[in-house]
């Protein structure tokens, strides 16, 4: 092999190479980030427990100024990924039901929490 393809050989080598840090680093990312966050899913169900599709489901953590507001999905549910550990209220409304709260709900590192809400009819 001459010079020129050795260079060649080695430039390819160390890209490579790079390409293999620089991959590990992202995935060390990635896996820090969901180390350091909980996780919070369930379903927003009726007296029947039936699914409430379209209920909103906010997340509060005051103490951190946290809040996240979601709506279930057709099947009454709903996710919350990378919540900071804590301690939250979690609130959830629909048409036609009354409006719930769930206090002192604690989510802790690494954790992946169910939370099922029963919503009661009576609007308001």
């Amino acid at each position: 092999m001459n010079a020129y393809g050795m260079r060649i050989r080695s430039i390819v080598e160390r890209l490579v190479l790079l390409t293999i840090v620089m991959s590990l680093g992202v995935v060390a990312v990635i896996a820090q980030a969901q180390a350091s966050t909980a996780d919070l899913t369930g379903t927003v169900t009726d007296p029947n427990g039936a699914a409430v599709p379209g209920a909103t489901v906010t997340i509060r953590n005051p103490s951190i100024g946290f809040s996240r507001t979601l709506t279930a999905n057709d099947s009454g549910e709903y996710q919350a990924i990378g919540i900071p550990p804590g301690v939250y209220s979690i609130t959830a409304a629909a048409d036609t039901f009354k409006t719930v709260k769930i206090s002192n709900v604690k989510l802790t590192v690494g954790q992946r929490a169910t939370l099922t809400i029963p919503l009661e009819i009576g609007g308001g």
